[in-house]
């Protein structure tokens, strides 16, 4: 249910994904919208564009519905298979669990980092991929939104609370801080992402980063009591 929560959250448009929305709603996934037809789109643009941006990115024009459809869809599947809260209650409430948010925005960035290690297997330049694309790994010109700063400022302090002094913690930190610094380096210096081979080495960041968290991401939430329960 997770894995069909972030694909309708993130990738749905053009009438997609009506199976995965009947499923979840079959396993009584509550806060549901009434149908696709609810948060539909289609534009011209990619539509990463409109729900590839952030987990908290605010878009001026949001027409995908990603702040008050898509990010519920997620949040109340998670809630609920992830025994959290009480999925009904806090589909009403919107009040959940501060590891709940934090485990639904990993697992988005972790979907935006497998787009660009996909991008990085496909020749052509796309403008797109620059402009749009903004939450990308080290994006000195979106920090607030980059995925690395976003992992590292707001993730994993959240699901790995007790561990923030541990070796383990504090090398995963170093180890992404360092592919953050290799991806901003490509992103400002001469004429950034401007060619092929810079805009796949840009890409190929995103395999690093996962590379990394897959290290270490896994035993940490293993040492966490709550996901030790969850998950062992």
């Amino acid at each position: 249910m997770i894995e069909k929560a972030t694909a309708i959250a993130l990738d749905q448009h053009k009438g997609s994904h009506k199976q995965m929305l009947a499923s979840l709603r079959r396993n009584k996934i509550y806060g549901l919208p009434n149908g696709i037809s609810s948060f539909d789109f289609s534009v011209r643009d990619p539509h990463r564009s409109f729900t590839h941006r952030g987990w908290d990115f605010h878009y001026q024009r949001d027409i995908a519905h990603w702040a008050d459809i898509r990010k519920y869809i997620m949040l109340n599947t998670f809630n609920k298979e992830m025994e959290f809260s009480n999925p009904w209650i806090t589909s009403i409430s919107k009040n959940y669990d501060p590891r709940c948010e934090a485990l639904c925005e990993l697992v988005y960035y972790v979907h935006v980092l497998g787009d660009h290690v996909e991008d990085s297997n496909h020749d052509g330049f796309s403008d797109y991929k620059v402009k749009e694309l903004k939450i990308a790994v080290g994006d000195t010109h979106d920090k607030p939104n980059s995925i690395i700063d976003q992992l590292i400022d707001n993730v994993f302090p959240v699901l790995f609370r007790d561990q923030k002094n541990s070796l383990v913690y504090g090398q995963l930190k170093r180890d992404l801080q360092s592919i953050d610094d290799e991806a901003t380096r490509l992103l400002t210096r001469d004429g950034g992402l401007n060619s092929n081979e810079k805009l796949k080495q840009y890409d190929d960041c995103a395999q690093q980063v996962l590379d990394t968290m897959a290290i270490s991401v896994p035993g940490l939430l293993r040492n966490e009591d709550y996901f030790h329960k969850i998950f062992y």
